[in-house]
């Protein structure tokens, strides 16, 4: 068993670097919705390399590790403001979307005595049901759009946001 998760988080790995040359090779997309595209999919890339890792090192690597739990912070915030970048709305004052997983990170790293890892947990669960609910409703409003950039843009850059927010939204 150990050997097939080796083989299955190493494809996913290597699925998402055939996804980040496809996209470097692109002419299609210009240049800020390329680079925040790869940003994204290396983010996401995290996860499956740390479990890899893991399984061949017979441990985690501590960094590795700490900056995969952490991505969970960043999933539904990343997920939102894709949606809205492909739609093409506004995105100002993106980096208040940070503030959870900076907040999370630091109380990682200082490790707080009053810190109850069941309490982290259940802020960690309403901040991906309220991200999921806020995306599930972006995708209801503006769903006769998403069908038009879908169908007609294909290899641009609305196709490649909303690919990439189906991936996050699987994540």
């Amino acid at each position: 068993m150990s050997e097939l998760s080796k083989v299955w988080y190493l494809l996913s790995f290597s699925f998402g670097c055939w996804t980040c040359l496809n996209c470097l090779l692109n002419r299609n997309l210009s240049r800020p919705v390329k680079w925040s595209i790869l940003g994204f999919i290396g983010l996401l890339l995290l996860p499956p390399l740390n479990a890899y890792v893991t399984l061949v090192r017979h441990g985690p690597l501590p960094w590795l590790q700490t900056i995969s739990y952490q991505l969970t912070w960043a999933y539904g915030p990343l997920l939102v403001l894709v949606i809205r970048h492909s739609l093409l709305q506004t995105t100002r004052h993106a980096l208040w979307h940070a503030v959870p997983l900076l907040t999370a990170s630091a109380l990682t790293l200082l490790q707080p005595a009053w810190l109850n890892p069941m309490w982290f947990l259940a802020l960690l669960f309403i901040q991906v049901s309220v991200y999921l609910t806020w995306a599930a409703y972006l995708l209801y409003q503006h769903r006769s759009r998403i069908k038009q950039l879908a169908s007609r843009h294909q290899n641009s850059s609305y196709y490649w946001l909303l690919f990439l927010a189906g991936g996050l939204m699987t994540a």
